[in-house]
């Protein structure tokens, strides 16, 4: 399978290990943002397993949580973004409103199975709070990291990901500050952006990439590009304007 982008992604360098010229992806990336509440079917109902958002230190650092949800070769993977806010930042002011614009992360990672999620929240978030249970689920900090982080690999999405011919989507809160703004989905994003190769190395990752659009995207029997761009947008539900592409010129023989 040949990888045809404007950008580069970690798992590029292994097309040169025997891949087939003639099988060609064509990776842009598109992204929509959403309020929290109006995320489309079927990313809706992806959760963060009761993960708080946000832990305040008592130093006045803040520890800030988001729950990554990424669609890749028919697989659903979730992963935790660990940032670290510190209080020496400049323009570091106190909590308040749940929000700290002015500040930004000395120190963030992603995670994507529990002993290192937890590891990494140890060195800054005190033990007691990663073992309080909360009031409601009973569940302590550290085995909610491991309920959300313990099953990788899972189908739910595959029919969807099958349907409207999406090979990698990425699902993530974004944030101005510690505070939360939108929900961002996104087709085909780099994603070395989520450190995805802590979970696939290069080439795995392009292995699988590449069984799934040669396999179960575009088989033999069927057309390399099936369903035009704006049917399919449509169908995910996003409006005509959330995927633009650049402009073609028009040849006339």
């Amino acid at each position: 399978m040949r990888v045809l982008s404007k950008f580069r992604d970690y798992y590029d360098n292994a097309q040169a290990l025997g891949a087939d010229k003639t099988r060609v992806f064509v990776r842009t990336a598109a992204r929509q943002q959403f309020a929290e509440g109006a995320v489309p079917v079927p990313w809706n109902g992806l959760t963060a397993a009761g993960i708080p958002r946000r832990i305040e230190i008592a130093d006045g650092s803040v520890v800030a949580l988001d729950a990554l949800h990424i669609l890749f070769a028919g697989k659903l993977y979730r992963g935790l973004r660990v940032r670290l806010y510190g209080r020496h930042l400049r323009g570091y002011r106190p909590p308040r409103d749940h929000d700290l614009t002015d500040c930004y992360a000395v120190d963030e990672h992603v995670f994507y199975n529990a002993p290192g999620a937890i590891a990494d929240l140890s060195r800054h978030v005190p033990e007691k709070e990663l073992k309080a249970k909360g009031w409601r689920s009973k569940r302590t900090l550290a085995e909610k990291v491991g309920d959300f982080l313990g099953e990788q690999g899972r189908t739910e999405l595959f029919d969807w990901a099958v349907t409207q011919r999406v090979a990698i989507a990425v699902k993530e809160a974004e944030r101005r500050g510690v505070g939360v703004s939108r929900v961002s989905l996104t087709l085909n994003p780099a994603l070395e952006t989520v450190e995805f190769y802590r979970l696939f190395d290069a080439y795995q990752a392009y292995q699988e990439l590449d069984m799934f659009w040669g396999g179960v995207l575009a088989p033999e029997s069927r057309p390399m590009v099936g369903i035009a761009d704006k049917y399919r947008i449509a169908q995910a539900g996003f409006d005509q304007l959330s995927f633009r592409k650049s402009p073609t010129k028009r040849h006339t023989g």
